[in-house]
This record gives structure tokens, sequence and C-alpha cells, in this order.
């Protein structure tokens, strides 16, 4: 009984960690991705504010 909760456990705590991995990989290459385009979104508005204000 010890035995096959111990890897019935195992094999949980391996599923977890797989999906918790994968929830972390995805999270920091959303904020990657969100971040990158909030740069460019930034840039652009700094390049047409500096065009207008040329006029």
């Amino acid at each position: 009984r010890m035995t096959t909760f111990i890897s019935e456990g195992m094999i949980t705590d391996k599923l977890t960690k797989t999906i918790f991995t994968k929830i972390v990989l995805f999270a920091t290459g959303f904020l990657a991705v969100f971040l990158y385009f909030c740069t460019l979104a930034i840039r652009a508005m700094e390049g047409y504010c500096d065009v207008h204000m040329q006029k």
C-alpha cells in the first residue's frame, strides 16, 4: 500500500510540476510580448509627437 501511494504521489507531483512550468513559461512569454508591444507603441507615439511638434 505504501509503495503504490508513493508512486502515485510522485506521478501527481510530476504532473503539477509540468503544468506549473507550462503556466510560468506561458505567462513569461505573454509578459515579454506585452512589454515588447508596449515599447513599440510608446516609440511610435514619440515618433508621431516629434513629427507633429516640429510643424
